[in-house]
């Protein structure tokens, strides 16, 4: 709940992938609460369906996404065929984070 993607969620659009599960129910309704949307799939051996993800993203109109992940996602992403083209990030979490609002900047017309 402490990090910089949920303490801004109530200003920049923020959407969450999740497996349906009552477990988090919990957490899921503290992030709800920070601004934090939730798009909530089928479990595919443990992960999001990252098929279903994608028909629920293009239904609204949403074609570009960042995905923060490791290897894992990163290969699912790529086995699924719905990767057109990507770009890999590695830097400190101060740099990164600067990056960031440079960027959202720039997409902000700022």
């Amino acid at each position: 709940m402490d990090s910089q993607i949920v303490r801004t969620a109530s200003e920049v659009p923020t959407i969450l992938a999740a497996i349906q599960s009552e477990d988090q129910a919990d957490k899921k309704q503290k992030l709800i609460g920070a601004g934090v949307e939730i798009i909530e799939t089928e479990s595919v051996d443990g992960h999001v369906d990252l098929q279903e993800l994608m028909k629920q993203l293009g239904a609204r109109n949403i074609d570009g996404i960042l995905l923060e992940g490791g290897g894992t996602l990163n290969e699912s992403a790529l086995k699924s065929r719905h990767c057109k083209r990507g770009r890999c990030l590695y830097s400190t979490e101060e740099d990164f984070w600067r990056k960031c609002r440079l960027y959202a900047g720039r997409w902000c017309g700022e």
